[in-house]
């Protein structure tokens, strides 16, 4: 294919925004003004044959910049891959690491920018597996307290506030004028809200014993450690911990 049809094309999508670079024979590197959210520009390459075909390419440079937060290291996570890939109609090849895309001249800045989206779900992999292990923790927590700690009959998502109902405590337990109020959570941002609600409970004088279980403690900011570590009564870092220690405690506490 005549390399001055592709540019002309370009510069018709790209309003002149761009840069082709030859990196080898039939192979070149497009410089569009997309970005990552670190700052550094999507890697998009174009191999050009002479049958009037047109493959979007990465040289692998995707899967390398995954592997810094997310390892293909089971079968799951590869079949997640392919999925995500499939999705946008790529292509790719395990050995190589390369994603790939076939185009045509007219459809080209069409499936540049669906390349860029099959690019950003591929790397969103790692925010995909967080939530994954997110949900794994709630999930493992709200079975065992249904199961282990059921005869202290928790109430779930209860409302202690009349007055308020954006104060929502995940587990309370109440025996003998005394309760404790159960907050699993899993990073930052569900750390935070334990925090805004025992503040609140605090504030509105409520009597009770904040007990907050963390998916894993290590893992929070130093900022949000610092802060739950002032209002929390009780801490567990971690489910293990939890699990270990949990029924002597409520014993004690709710006798």
């Amino acid at each position: 294919m005549d390399l001055s049809r592709i540019e002309n094309k370009l510069k018709e999508s790209f309003a002149n925004q761009f840069a082709l670079i030859e990196r080898r024979s039939g192979l070149y590197q497009l410089m569009i003004p997309i970005f990552h959210p670190d700052g550094d520009m999507f890697d998009i390459f174009l191999q050009i044959d002479g049958n009037n075909k047109i493959t979007i390419v990465d040289c692998g440079l995707t899967l390398m910049r995954l592997s810094y937060t997310f390892d293909l290291d089971t079968g799951k996570k590869i079949q997640l891959l392919n999925r995500v890939v499939y999705q946008y109609h790529g292509q790719i090849d395990l050995e190589t690491g390369i994603i790939s895309l076939q185009s045509n001249l007219e459809q080209l800045f069409n499936n540049i920018m669906q390349y860029t989206q099959l690019v950003s779900g591929v790397l969103s992999l790692t925010l995909m597996q967080r939530k994954s292990v997110a949900s794994i923790f709630y999930e493992k927590f709200d079975k065992y307290v249904k199961t282990s700690l059921d005869k202290y009959l928790p109430q779930i998502n209860f409302k202690p506030l009349k007055q308020d109902d954006d104060t929502v405590v995940n587990y309370a337990f109440e025996n003998n004028g005394k309760s404790i109020f159960l907050f699993p959570t899993s990073g930052d941002s569900k750390t935070k809200d334990a925090i805004i609600t025992i503040l609140s409970l605090q504030k509105a004088s409520y009597p009770f014993t904040s007990v907050v279980v963390h998916d894993s403690y290590d893992k929070l900011s130093k900022a949000v450690q610092k802060k739950i570590m002032k209002v929390a009564d009780k801490q567990f870092y971690d489910m293990t911990d939890f699990e270990e220690i949990a029924p002597e405690y409520f014993r004690k506490n709710l006798a």
